[in-house]
């Protein structure tokens, strides 16, 4: 579920990360980037583009697709407000109790992507209050929470540390370099 960019801007990252081709590589062989994405399953994909989103709608997505993962693109995009006076903060907060409701409801794995927080400009390893606008309630709601952080040397070399920051899966909270 895009719920930022262009749907044309992320199905073009998609393409481009299961054919292992840059944009410029698509547009000169368009014919065998389509046979590697076929290859690697694209067909399965379904994408809705709804800016704003609401549950509403990803509900009834899911119940005419029946998929086994959600991913939904920008959680803080979401239309959830119950009062137009509703902080970000507590809009975030209920997304995320809306996005664990469909998983446990319609037995799907739900992935959240949500922006970090400035404290983690310039982290490696990221922690619970490294959510932008969301300190508790998120990491609150989610069983597994990934962190992806870097410093300025990391970033240069095209490397980031990822951080198993909440995991009631195993209880592993390691952080490795990718």
């Amino acid at each position: 579920v895009g719920n930022e960019d262009p749907a044309v801007d992320i199905l073009t990252r998609i393409v481009c990360r299961l054919s292992g081709f840059n944009k410029f590589q698509l547009k000169d062989q368009p014919d065998e980037a389509q046979r590697l994405v076929d290859k690697a399953n694209y067909s399965n994909l379904v994408f809705a583009d709804l800016s704003p989103g609401n549950f509403v709608r990803i509900r009834n997505l899911v119940k005419k697709y029946i998929p086994h993962v959600v991913l939904l693109d920008q959680l803080s995009n979401l239309d959830v407000s119950v009062s137009r006076n509703e902080s970000k903060t507590g809009n975030l907060e209920e997304a995320a109790k809306q996005a664990r409701t469909l998983a446990k409801r319609d037995g799907v794995l739900v992935v959240s992507v949500v922006q970090a927080a400035d404290s983690a400009t310039g982290k490696v390893v990221l922690g619970r209050g490294d959510v932008h606008n969301s300190n508790v309630g998120i990491p609150g709601q989610v069983d597994l929470m990934i962190g992806i952080g870097a410093d300025a040397g990391m970033e240069s070399r095209g490397l980031r540390e990822i951080t198993l920051v909440k995991n009631k899966l195993s209880g592993n909270h390691d952080h490795f370099t990718v």
